[in-house]
């Protein structure tokens, strides 16, 4: 892929990703469950790489759920959404399919009162 390409790629994902992600909430997540009376315990990342297209890994159910819930925001076009979606079996007969994600799970308690 060109740069041009990489860098038209980042864009449509950046768009997707602003529709289904606070990429912001695991440093102010701790602040925010003070507030509602949780105690954060601990912040544990736990990072994810798929590097085929297939319903074994966890990309696959997540691109099947991203799909439709953009579309349905209207962040960006069904037709969009298709070319978007179409790309990775693409990728994955050409062996070039990568999904790389690191989500935090955060614990907490109930603080009494």
């Amino acid at each position: 892929m060109a740069l041009r390409e990489c860098a038209a790629h980042a864009a449509g994902t950046d768009r997707l990703g602003a529709a289904y992600a606070c990429r912001d909430l695991p440093g102010i997540l701790a602040a925010l469950l003070r507030r509602a009376g949780i105690q954060p315990l601990r912040q544990t990342a736990i990072p994810m790489l798929n590097t085929s297209f297939n319903p074994a890994n966890f990309s696959y159910w997540v691109a099947q759920v991203i799909r439709p819930f953009v579309v349905n925001r209207q962040v960006i076009t069904a037709a969009e959404a298709a070319e978007w979606f179409d790309e990775f079996p693409k990728l994955e007969a050409n062996g070039a399919y990568f999904f790389c994600i690191t989500p935090v799970l955060t614990e907490g308690v109930k603080v009494s009162e």
